[in-house]
Parts: C-alpha cells; structure tokens; sequence
C-alpha cells in the first residue's frame, strides 16, 4: 500500500484539497496529505495485523515516508489510536458552536453530538481508529485520552463563556466562571454516559437512533437541576432545533 496508490476521500494527491494551496499554501496542503496518509495507513495496518504487530516502519513504508517524517506528525504508535477521537471532539464541538447563542449549553451538546455519533460510531457506520486496539492498548492510551478530554473540556468552557458575554453577562465574574467549566465538565461527562451505555447495549442487541435519543436525553436530563441559568432555555426542546441566528 504506497503512497503512489493511496486515495483520500474526495480525490488523490494534492488534489484532494480542492486546490488546497490557494487557501493554505502548497506547502501546508502537502503537510495535510502526509498526516492524511499515515492516519490511513496506520488504520489498514492495524485493521489487518493488528496494532502490536505493526511496527512504525511499515506504517512510514506503506505511507511512503520516512520514519523521521512520522515522528514530525505523531510522537508514537499509539497517538495514532487518538486520532478519531480528537477529530470526534472536534467535529461535536462545531456543531456545537452553531447552536442558538441563547441554548442551554447542554443542550446545544446533546444536539451536536447526536448527529455526529450516529453518523461516525453507530451501528454499520464504520469503527473509529480506536475500536480495534481498544481492550488491547487501553491502558497505553489512557494518558493520551485523559490529555485530549482536558483540552475539549478548556476549550467547551470557553463556548460557554462566549455565550455569556454575548448575552450581556460577565463571563469573567467568579459566579460565571465556576458555571462555564463545571457545564463544560458535566456536559462533556452526560455524552461519555450515554456513548458508553450505548456501546453497552449495542453488545446485547441492535440500537437504533430513537433509543440513542432516547439515552442522550436521559443522561443529560440529569443536568437540569445542577447547571441551569437565567440567561439560557433550558426548557422545549423544539426551540432548539433551528440554527444560530
């Protein structure tokens, strides 16, 4: 598996940015591509031997680069595992951000990453990097997981501190600032619940998306009584459905 016969979806080669050096530069384009490509191969390898089996130096061959260009892109073997779930937290957190300014922030969450899941880790939808080496590397990735939940935790804090100054309040105040990390934190805890109860029911049975909804909003219907605040709605979930104004 070569570099010369290695597809990105959308296209090959530079191509595949869509003419990607008139935005970014040739040069970020050619870096984008790279990472795309060990990503990719890093998954195949793994899917077929397995990742302990794998070594760096088949991920560098099959990507066709050179193991000192892995190491620009990824400090190990298994950041590799990391690489749905950072990307996961991403495409849930921009979603997020264009919820009505005035929803509920676990809401706005639950509304974001509903969709998503469904569409990257539900049933017959493809498993992220992660699932086949999960029982295997779980202890290895730990730190690596525990780094990329705090850093989505920061950066949710800030949506939710955004929010409050865009409605008129000071998110600097202590009130607003304990609000915005402890929502965040919580938050980001309901979809971790409901991910994992899913997974747990999907090993007994097929799932489908009106039981997800059904468990997304029962995990952070437990959140109304301990982060509610004036300024959002928290109440009528069919008030939320629209876009950010």
């Amino acid at each position: 598996m070569r570099l010369n016969t290695f597809t990105v979806s959308g296209g090959s080669g530079l191509d595949s940015f869509g003419m990607a050096d008139e935005k970014v530069g040739r040069r970020e384009a050619k870096k984008q591509y790279t990472h795309q490509a060990i990503v990719q191969s890093a998954k195949a390898l793994f899917n077929t031997n397995g990742f302990s089996a794998t070594t760096i130096a088949q991920i560098a061959d099959a990507a066709n680069v050179s193991e000192r260009t892995f190491f620009r892109y990824f400090a190990s073997k298994e950041d590799l595992l990391l690489e749905d779930t950072v990307n996961l937290f991403a495409a849930v957190e921009e979603e997020m951000v264009k919820r009505p300014v005035a929803e509920w922030p676990p809401r706005s969450l639950q509304l974001a990453a509903q969709p998503v899941l469904a569409q990257r880790i539900g049933a017959g939808e493809g498993v992220p990097l992660l699932a086949p080496a999960r029982s295997e590397m779980r202890h290895k990735v730990a730190a690596g997981l525990v780094r990329a939940f705090m850093d989505w935790e920061d950066r949710l804090t800030a949506v939710v501190a955004n929010r409050l100054e865009e409605l008129g309040d000071d998110p600097a105040t202590d009130q607003n600032r304990v609000y915005a990390k402890v929502v965040a934190k919580t938050s980001i805890g309901a979809l971790r619940s409901a991910v994992q109860l899913l997974d747990d029911m999907r090993a007994e049975q097929p799932v489908d998306l009106a039981t997800g909804a059904r468990i997304f909003a029962e995990c952070f219907a437990v959140l109304s009584g301990c982060c509610q605040h004036d300024l959002f709605k928290e109440d009528g979930l069919e008030e939320s459905q629209g876009s950010r104004p």
